[in-house]
């Protein structure tokens, strides 16, 4: 794991202290990584995560709000939001938390 896998891990731990360390652990993976994968990789993360996890389910937060703000975004700014958008522009958000810069590119 690396320092912000450990950070998010740590954040989802303190404000879920009740639900199971390996989900915990395995989300924090998930919201930090999967982001990083290419569309037709995604499929092998997952596959690799529950190979390392047997039998652990992470259940994805809601991020009802988030959700709607992107979906407003992409409408004012004619984009589609697609699946797959919508996965890479999720992490995002927690991911501005954690780290000390961002670089964004529009192609």
């Amino acid at each position: 794991m690396n320092d912000s896998e450990c950070a998010f891990g740590c954040r989802f731990l303190s404000r879920c202290p009740d639900e199971d360390e390996a989900a915990l652990t395995l989300r924090a993976l998930v919201d930090v990584n999967e982001c990083k994968f290419l569309a037709p990789d995604v499929p092998l993360f997952h596959a690799i995560c529950a190979d390392l996890f047997p039998g652990v389910v992470a259940h994805p937060p809601a991020h009802v709000a988030l959700r709607g703000a992107i979906l407003r975004q992409c409408a004012a700014s004619g984009l589609q939001p697609t699946p797959y958008f919508l996965c890479k522009a999720r992490p995002a958000a927690p991911l501005t938390s954690l780290a000390r810069r961002m670089w964004l590119s529009r192609r």
